[in-house]
């Protein structure tokens, strides 16, 4: 437990502490069980008739741009509604609970690969199980942000998936992006930029290198991504 908090208050000496000692379980449990259920409960806490006419939108635009045809795009979407009619059912909820720390649990093993791979190219040494390991420690802000963003969201009641992520720095700022780049500016917020210090952090620590390269190192595939979305937005 006291892990826990230093990976929130302290990351350095986390790391400085746990140099040999590579356990990850607690925070990967930690990380999987929130996410899974503030994702389920995010549902309750979200104006749900307005999200799903958010995604009817969305699925109609997507059938007419395949040229389907106007009674097939009515009928699927008017059977949609009445499968929505009476709430989270236990498609969406399970795949929350189930399909959220899936994600979460690939995410962290690229991660884990990618560090494995700079450590390798820089002769850092350190197994796969050691940068797995290091990257469930700097994913323990996931947890923190899952908790607020659900807090938040019970208080303002949201109608649309823009409003659901209200750390996001898209959302603070009012950005509209482009189709190509949503989903990235979407999904970069707080927690995002806060993972990236920690990881960084934590690489300093474990390798000895400067905090600033460090954190170049940890935030290089995030701007590599970006970078390329924007690239793709203007072909």
């Amino acid at each position: 437990m006291q892990n826990l908090i230093l990976a929130i208050t302290n990351p350095r000496q986390l790391f400085e502490n746990n140099k040999e000692d590579h356990e990850f379980v607690l925070p990967m449990i930690l990380i999987l069980v929130v996410v899974g259920v503030c994702g389920a409960l995010s549902f309750f806490a979200a104006d749900y008739p307005s999200l799903m006419e958010e995604g009817f939108a969305a699925q109609e635009q997507v059938m007419r741009n395949l040229g389907q045809p106007e009674e097939l795009i009515t009928t699927t979407i008017e059977q949609a509604r009445q499968a929505a009619a009476g709430g989270p059912g236990v498609l969406e909820l399970s795949g929350a609970l189930i399909g959220a720390p899936i994600v979460t649990f690939i995410m962290v093993l690229l991660w884990a690969i990618y560090f494995k791979i700079v450590a390798s190219a820089m002769n850092l040494g350190g197994s796969f199980g050691d940068w797995h390991a290091f990257v469930w420690w700097t994913r323990v802000p996931i947890a923190v942000g899952a908790i607020v963003t659900l807090i938040i969201n019970f208080l303002t009641n949201p109608g649309t998936t823009a409003e659901m992520s209200v750390l996001a720095f898209a959302y603070w700022f009012g950005i509209e992006p482009s189709v190509w780049t949503s989903q990235f500016i979407y999904a970069f917020d707080v927690i995002s930029l806060w993972i990236i210090i920690v990881a960084g952090i934590g690489f300093s620590a474990w390798t000895g290198k400067p905090l600033g390269i460090s954190i170049l190192i940890a935030a290089l595939p995030v701007v590599v991504l970006f970078v390329l979305t924007l690239f793709l937005g203007t072909l």
